[in-house]
């Protein structure tokens, strides 16, 4: 859950265990109160405590607290702090309880009373973290924390100005990649790019006069500079700003009171909820069961759409049924799933005539018009031919045969002995098993290819692909599939 601390009362903890119980998180920012009010946290050590007694009486045993390190105004001993606070959320736990601390390096964010700050570089980061690394060594307490060099790019970028434009470019030609994800980040493409482009990245994470133009200055939030200013030196003083919602009107200049104002509700007496025992807090009591009408669908996989994965096209097969309005039925449980079952996925670059999935609809839906529904919020590539339906129950859709066509282009010396064979059953073997296959007269190719070209049907061994067939049929020669087209012209389920 994501409660704030010191909210969570025993009736919403009575309503959280009714329901699966996963981590708890809490985010005290930094490890002592002195500097949480700096950056006007709000939130007491002793609120923290009670938080976490509460939790692990309602039965979590893991907790996870975050916190940042590079906090304006930061000391060692609020680093250390960290760690005390950690050991004593851990001393609620039972003997299987654990701690995980997760630390992110402070990256400074335009538009807010720190967007003047520096940023500590990546070696004082990593010190930070290192000072925390001990906590590993307590049983019960883990350390987990974001990579400083991820941290550092995100500085750089946070308040970066035009000239980044190019640095990106560059460093996307010089092979960065899925630069948010850690298993393939990189600094190095940024570096050489900066080096090229004779930027200093550091220069971005260095602090600010609060006189310099921001490169940001002419974007209007409705929040004034004077305002920020205002707050950052409250901060440095140690004052407190009151929540709107839950207090006075600071004057920031966000809300005109009209279009744009504080979030207000009237609290709904929880008196009237004790009339209703079968009302829950969150919602309406335990769902009620609903009978659901299944079909199964069939569509034709063509031309660019060859090249999406099989999640990739259960994805937008969803998106799809979503777009178009129908009535889909979800499963029962804590995490609710679309009652969608695919067929066996089609290799990667393959076309089809005959791929099938099967819905649970809430309602009757006559076929034509379900179909009808689905081309009409349908993406290039795929085509929706027919649907047989309803029936009362899930059917499981296993896969007993597939016929497909192949066609090569510019291979004409394969001619020959395919034409050999045109006629007859091909027995191969495959790890000690000797599979069938039966070999068909050609169909017209749809978009009038030309070219060698066979049927392959797959009814012994439904799971090989015909490239692998191919190659064992004409004395393993390799089969460039660059030059082989691949369409599944029927499945038989």
């Amino acid at each position: 859950p994501s409660l704030r601390v010191g909210t969570l009362t025993a009736q919403i903890m009575e309503e959280i265990k009714s329901v699966r119980k996963t981590g708890f998180t809490m985010a005290p920012e930094a490890g002592s109160e002195r500097l949480r009010r700096l950056i006007n946290k709000g939130i007491t050590e002793a609120d923290l405590l009670d938080t976490a007694k509460k939790a692990y009486e309602a039965g979590w045993l893991n907790m996870k607290l975050y916190f940042m390190v590079g906090l304006p105004g930061e000391e060692a001993a609020d680093v250390e702090a960290i760690i005390a606070l950690a050991e004593k959320v851990r001393g609620f736990t039972k003997r299987r309880g654990q701690v995980t601390i997760s630390v992110g390096t402070f990256v400074p964010k335009p538009h807010t009373p720190f967007q003047w700050e520096p940023q500590i570089g990546i070696d004082e980061s990593r010190r930070r973290i290192g000072l925390l690394k001990k906590a590993r060594k307590r049983r019960g307490i883990k350390l987990k924390w974001h990579e400083p060099r991820m941290s550092f790019l995100e500085g750089v970028f946070s308040r970066g100005d035009r000239r980044l434009f190019d640095l990106l470019i560059c460093a996307w030609k010089k092979g960065a990649r899925l630069t948010g994800w850690s298993d393939y980040f990189s600094l190095t493409p940024f570096l050489e790019a900066a080096k090229e482009l004779d930027i200093e990245l550091t220069d971005y994470l260095r602090a600010i006069p609060e006189d310099a133009p921001l490169p940001w200055d002419h974007i209007d939030t409705g929040v004034k500079k004077g305002y920020l200013l205002e707050e950052r030196a409250r901060a440095y003083a140690l004052k407190r700003t009151e929540d709107c919602r839950r207090g006075r009107c600071q004057g920031c200049g966000v809300c005109d009171f009209k279009t744009i104002k504080p979030v207000t509700y009237i609290k709904r007496d929880e008196d009237q909820d004790l009339l209703h025992p079968g009302r829950s807090l969150f919602g309406q009591g335990k769902q009620a069961h609903t009978h659901h009408y299944f079909y199964t669908i069939s569509y034709s996989k063509l031309g660019d759409a060859r090249f999406l994965g099989h999640l990739d096209t259960m994805r937008a097969i969803e998106r799809i049924l979503r777009r178009s309005g129908l009535p889909i039925g979800h499963s029962r449980g804590f995490h609710p799933h679309p009652l969608i079952q695919f067929g066996d996925a089609l290799p990667l670059g393959y076309e089809s005539l005959g791929a099938v999935f099967s819905v649970g609809l809430t309602d009757v839906i006559i076929c034509k018009k379900l179909i009808e529904r689905l081309n009409s919020h349908s993406v290039d590539g795929l085509f929706f031919l027919d649907a047989v339906g309803p029936r009362p129950r899930k059917t499981l859709i296993k896969l007993k045969k597939r016929r497909y066509y192949l066609w090569w282009r510019g291979i004409d010396s394969i001619r020959l002995p395919l034409e050999e064979t045109l006629d007859g059953d091909i027995r191969i073997k495959f790890t000690n098993t000797i599979s069938f296959f039966d070999t068909r007269l050609p169909l017209p190719w749809p978009w009038n290819q030309k070219g060698p070209f066979c049927m392959v049907s797959t009814e012994d061994n439904e799971r090989l692909r015909p490239e692998k067939l191919l190659a064992t049929w004409f004395e393993r020669r390799t089969i460039d599939v660059r030059f082989l087209r691949t369409l599944v012209v029927e499945t038989i389920y």
